[in-house]
């Protein structure tokens, strides 16, 4: 699983987390993208294992 990196800096941690809607629909897309195509089903697991890892922040 490619884990998700957040900034060091705390002040712009805040804003990264506001980002977690916009980077859980992103990853949605890749995995309806990737099933479409017959993608990986390894890789559709990490996709949807990191949007389960972002939504449970």
């Amino acid at each position: 699983m490619t884990p998700v990196v957040l900034p060091d800096d705390h002040d712009d941690a805040s804003a990264v987390l506001t980002d977690v809607p916009l980077i859980v629909e992103d990853l949605l897309c890749q995995v309806e993208d990737l099933r479409l195509v017959g993608g990986d089903p390894a890789k559709i697991d990490d996709l949807l294992a990191q949007v389960e890892l972002l939504q449970g922040r």
